[in-house]
């Protein structure tokens, strides 16, 4: 059928036509792309998405990473008294793990990156390949809401927000507060300004 299929004018994706019929040689996916699960925001949520990210491009899939969910940089991390470096330098971990597995013996893995139009580091998630050399191995787009289309139509400002606990939020003096789940938690979270 997938002879017939080629024959008669089917053009199927990169990842058919380089690992069709290899299963016996190598353990390889014929799946051209992936999104990964939510990202949660911490060390072991991040480094558990870096290790199912780098399995799946050892099969020979691309795979999506949606950094939403991370904090941005100067955000407090609860209990070790620092601020986080925000999801770029995140992503950097991504594309160095990246650089060094050839997918399913045959090439170099490929990952999308996305964040939310939002967000507080949207810009330097725009700005983080000018130099030629951050983030090689990604492609990178940013979420967009009709919302923010409407702002942008509209030539009117656009607030970036970030969600926090109750308990991260504290004494901030915010100027609206959104109530919703955050996608990475049941926890009711609110969106900060």
């Amino acid at each position: 059928e997938f002879d017939w299929a080629l024959k008669n004018g089917a053009v199927p994706g990169g990842r058919i036509l380089a690992n069709a019929g290899s299963h016996p040689h190598k353990n390889a996916s014929l799946i051209n792309c992936t999104v990964g699960p939510i990202m949660q925001d911490s060390m072991v949520g991040i480094l558990d998405t870096v290790k199912d990210v780098g399995i799946t491009l050892a099969a020979g899939c691309g795979s999506g990473v949606d950094v939403t969910t991370l904090r941005p940089r100067g955000a407090m991390v609860s209990g070790a008294g620092a601020e986080t470096s925000g999801p770029i330098p995140f992503l950097g971990i991504f594309s160095e793990m990246c650089s060094t597995i050839t997918s399913a013996g045959s090439r170099r893995g490929a990952l999308h990156g996305v964040m939310g139009v939002w967000h507080p580091s949207v810009m330097e998630f725009i700005r983080a390949k000018n130099d030629g050399k951050t983030l090689q191995q990604f492609n990178l787009s940013v979420l967009v809401t009709d919302e923010f289309m409407d702002a942008v139509r509209d030539d009117a400002p656009w607030e970036l927000v970030f969600p926090a606990t109750l308990a991260e939020a504290g004494d901030v003096d915010c100027v609206k507060i959104w109530w919703r789940s955050w996608p990475a938690s049941s926890d009711e979270y609110t969106r900060l300004l």
